[in-house]
């Protein structure tokens, strides 16, 4: 019975996950429905998802493959303001390593709103629960190309620290310098930002049941008077007696490494922490990159995993120039 309750819950999500596909990206209404949207909108703010409609707010979320599963939520508890919010369960691909990713269109022809341009955007703001035990890490960023379903261009995000069983008022800063060091991005891009994403790490258990849970609530773009630009914040000291590559110092340097896992049980995590509070002093500085590796018994059937550590060559290139 189990068995067959799971195989009908992936046929909803399937068919869930191709009717927020089409809900968005259409350019007429359908049958009598009118688009009305409630969106607080002003020089300064823009209140982009509330979660408080079903649509445009639920029918507008694109999963990414392999993501799991969102619910509209109206538990209070799990609701920062207003009646409703979006529970997520990240689960992510086992057979295929795949670590799951949800992003919020900041367009839609069907809902008559248009909040591409980042031009102005100092940063976005999102408050999130953790309903798990445990801290739990997530990555903000932007979504910069969107060709086809669950086929889009990522660009380099930042990584913030969730505390259990508790909300966190999330502000992704929107620096554009940063993300040219780890992804190409143009004028053109900061004028068309397909979407704002999230990324969590894979879940041990492919089955939505055992999945992490998270809520979402209040995603809000805030802006400025001075337009953004592209200045790398990358400066190496040519006359310098001891060259460093990176010391971990700054925030952009949280989201440097990128682990490709090619096994998410065995897979190791990485983390930027301050030499303290893991009882290890730095070299230089405050703060350090922390591994932590899953230990996995060989007589349990487990055999050697290769991980990749990658660092964007753009950082290599200007290191070595």
């Amino acid at each position: 019975m189990k068995k067959s309750l799971r195989i009908l819950s992936l046929i909803l999500s399937i068919v869930m996950s191709f009717s927020l596909f089409a809900a968005c990206d259409g350019g007429k209404e359908t049958g009598n429905e009118t688009n009305v949207i409630t969106k607080v909108s002003n020089s300064s703010r823009v209140d982009l998802y509330n979660f408080e409609q079903w649509k445009p707010d639920f029918s507008c979320i694109k999963l990414g493959e392999h993501f799991g599963v969102v619910r509209r939520n109206k538990d209070k508890q799990y609701c920062k303001s207003g009646d409703y919010s979006a529970k997520l369960l990240p689960i992510g691909g086992h057979i295929d390593p795949e670590t799951p990713v949800v992003w919020f269109p900041t367009f839609s022809a069907a809902w008559d709103f248009d909040y591409q341009d980042f031009s102005y955007v100092d940063y976005v703001s999102v408050w999130m629960y953790n309903a798990n035990d445990v801290d739990k890490d997530v990555i903000i960023g932007l979504v910069s190309k969107y060709t086809k379903h669950e086929v889009t261009t990522r660009l380099q995000g930042q990584t913030f620290t969730l505390k259990a069983n508790d909300w966190t008022l999330v502000k992704y800063a929107i620096d554009f310098g940063a993300m040219t060091i780890g992804s190409d991005v143009d004028r053109d891009d900061m004028i068309n930002i397909q979407g704002i994403y999230m990324e969590f790490e894979t879940a041990v258990s492919p089955d939505a049941d055992d999945a992490p849970v998270f809520y979402a609530d209040d995603i809000t773009l805030i802006y400025k008077e001075t337009i953004n630009g592209f200045d790398s914040p990358l400066s190496f000291d040519p006359n310098a007696e001891t060259k460093y590559l990176i010391d971990f110092e700054k925030v952009w340097h949280n989201n440097i490494f990128y682990i490709k896992q090619v096994d998410p049980l065995s897979a190791p995590t990485q983390k930027v922490v301050k030499g303290a509070d893991v009882g290890v002093q730095p070299t230089t500085g405050s703060r350090i990159l922390q591994f932590k590796f899953p230990l996995l018994r060989k007589v349990d059937g487990y055999t050697t995993k290769w991980h990749y550590l990658k660092m964007p060559q753009q950082m290599m290139r200007a290191f070595w120039k």
